[in-house]
């Protein structure tokens, strides 16, 4: 009977373990997981914003080449060829310890920010002026290449997808409300707004992880231990 009894309460204790583990995979598992947790929460919203103003600066760069001095066409096809070798160009600099993402990214931010700014004072000179734009379009699309990676690896996995679907929406967000902007604006307006947005991207991707070779947290639980331990040696540094 003694036995018995031992065998229902092993029983019992399992079936309440599994029920936790179970109700814990839930909440990790929920939309809420994106804002409940600070190690989370802040990474979330920077990537929003990221694919929201990567995405729009984006489309909002393709449709202002109309805007360009000489024949709209070839203008095109040197864009979107130009284009092609970003890929490759950027896939390989990622891959790379010196690099990172990261890195990769702020450097091309930079980039970015530097040619909205030259654009402002030289777009009255035709060649200068699509050699700067194609520059722009260059920064731009290695970091719209780069960021939907690097978003995958900053969420754990049991929030991934829909870590990447929120994501996405505001990237498409972006795509929408761009082009009228571009459509509303003069091409020196839209590029002090492009200009603007750019500065805060670099500001904020500073406070970004470096997901390169670095252990990616499956689980939130494994991501806030992570976040408290990095938070411990920033600490002891300052002190």
């Amino acid at each position: 009977a003694g036995y018995l009894g031992g065998e229902v309460k092993s029983a019992g204790k399992r079936e309440d373990e599994e029920k936790m583990n179970n109700n814990k995979a839930k909440e990790e598992g929920s939309i809420l997981s994106l804002i409940t947790y600070r190690s989370i929460r802040y990474k979330f919203l920077i990537l929003c914003f990221l694919g929201f103003c990567v995405n729009g600066s984006y489309n909002g760069i393709s449709i202002s080449i109309k805007k360009l001095p000489g024949d709209l066409f070839q203008n095109g096809m040197l864009f979107y060829v130009f284009e092609v070798i970003v890929g490759f160009f950027s896939g390989c600099m990622i891959n790379t310890k010196f690099f990172g993402r990261k890195g990769t990214i702020l450097i091309f931010y930079f980039i970015a920010f530097v040619s909205f700014f030259v654009f402002l004072f030289f777009d009255n000179v035709k060649e200068f002026k699509i050699l700067i734009v194609l520059i722009c379009k260059f920064s731009i699309s290695s970091i719209f290449t780069i960021l939907y990676p690097y978003i995958l690896e900053n969420y754990p996995t049991s929030i991934r997808a829909i870590g990447l679907g929120i994501t996405t929406s505001c990237d498409n967000i972006g795509g929408m409300v761009f082009p009228l902007i571009t459509e509303l604006l003069t091409e020196k307006q839209l590029y002090i707004v492009l200009a603007t947005l750019n500065f805060f991207e670099f500001f904020f991707m500073l406070f970004m992880p470096e997901t390169y070779g670095k252990h990616l947290p499956e689980t939130i639980r494994e991501m806030e231990e992570s976040d408290n331990t990095l938070k411990e040696k920033e600490l002891k540094m300052i002190n």
